[in-house]
């Protein structure tokens, strides 16, 4: 996949070109679906991500992803968290571990919203930090948000993976592309993230993450899944049909005092 990429590398799309709107949450899947379903067991790296969900009518409805970064807080994309006119104060809910008697998730805590990016401004500012009552942290591993920039993503030897709850698979486990990669940025500062990561829609607000020096993940964006998108499965990755993230390195410094201060 190098190969095949290593021309595009550094590519400047201009903002708006081959996008849908942001709440459509259109994405493509490319060269091969391989991903993998990984469990949310407890004791699992994977048990970080979960689904952030709403009250609606007494009942926890919808879902996208969020990420453990702390032991109290998750990130997630701004569309997530404020969706629909959702105020900082409405409801929310982080739902994660297992599945358990018929349920998808085994757990579950309410999530609030302490610091969010602009989302109005462009994609590159979708993204929200909740803090959970109660912390988890002494039970479930948490993924630190790590800064990089465009150069240096696209330029992992391994590549990127991705971790979230597309709609096309079974929510009973995350679903993770272990082979994929960032291709360059947009035009804007600062800016968002083109990637080959297979992305579908549920996807929006999970992880784009690397194995660390010890083995463990951290977390190197939020998944925002905006493109064109296409039913099969695209030999070819084209600015037209890229997905998107936004970079921790667009907000490490605003989140930084939530996280220090939970630890």
């Amino acid at each position: 996949m190098l190969g095949r990429l290593a021309c595009c590398i550094g590519l400047m799309l201009l903002a708006g070109a081959g996008q849908a709107e942001a709440g459509q949450q259109l994405a493509n899947i490319f060269y091969e679906d391989d991903r993998q379903a990984e469990a949310r067991s407890l004791d699992s790296d994977f048990a970080a991500v979960g689904a952030l969900q709403i009250l609606d009518d007494g009942r926890w409805r919808g879902r996208g992803a969020a990420t453990l970064v702390s032991p109290c807080h998750v990130l997630t994309a701004h569309h997530i968290a404020f969706g629909g006119g959702r105020a900082p104060g409405d409801p929310l809910s982080f739902a994660y571990g297992p599945p358990r008697d018929g349920r998808a998730f085994a757990e579950r805590v309410r999530a609030f919203a302490v610091i969010w990016g602009n989302r109005d401004r462009h994609v590159h500012e979708d993204w929200a930090l909740l803090r959970l009552e109660p912390c988890i942290g002494e039970k479930v591993a948490w993924w630190p948000p790590v800064s990089m920039t465009t150069e240096e993503a696209a330029a992992l030897p391994d590549g990127v993976m991705l971790a979230g709850l597309p709609g096309d698979r079974n929510i009973d486990a995350v679903s993770v592309d272990p082979s994929c990669r960032v291709v360059g940025s947009d035009l804007r500062l600062p800016p968002a993230w083109l990637h080959d990561c297979a992305t579908r829609i549920g996807d929006s607000g999970g992880a784009l993450f690397r194995i660390g020096e010890n083995g463990k993940p951290v977390l190197l964006g939020v998944v925002h899944a905006e493109g064109t998108r296409r039913s099969e499965i695209l030999s070819v990755w084209t600015p037209a049909h890229s997905n998107f993230a936004v970079p921790v390195a667009n907000f490490i410094d605003r989140i930084h005092p939530y996280l220090a201060g939970a630890q």
